[in-house]
């Protein structure tokens, strides 16, 4: 009967130390736009939130008007990047490298963005 009472705590504590960690993820709404066919946009839905996004302070140097943001590719890899939005052309920049898409083609959805894991829910 002990072995079971020290089971049942031993499994409540990791319990309560797993679910812990996840009250500590940062979770934010964002918006999800099919650029190719390869390739999705995450962006921000609040532009507030573009501050806790770990690349921010490298997408506004220079006064680019670039924003942080996301790809995902082939629907499972999420990549940072810097976004200039524009009226019909945009340009996103990941490391080296520049995509151009046209901005009016993209529709977008509303979904909830981790962070911290780099995942979509």
């Amino acid at each position: 009967m002990n072995n079971l009472k020290s089971s049942i705590k031993f499994g409540l504590f990791f319990l309560c130390i797993l679910g812990s960690t996840q009250a500590f993820a940062e979770n934010v709404k964002v918006k999800i736009g099919k650029i190719d066919k390869n390739t999705e946009l995450i962006i921000f839905s609040d532009f507030d939130n573009t501050e806790k996004a770990e690349h921010s302070p490298y997408c506004n140097f220079d006064d680019t008007r670039e924003v942080p943001a996301y790809i995902r590719l082939n629907g499972s890899k999420i990549q940072p990047v810097c976004w200039a939005p524009g009226k019909s052309t945009s340009v996103l920049t990941p490391i080296g490298e520049s995509i151009h898409f046209l901005s009016e083609a993209v529709e977008f959805k509303e979904v909830v963005f981790d962070i911290d894991k780099k995942k979509i829910r």
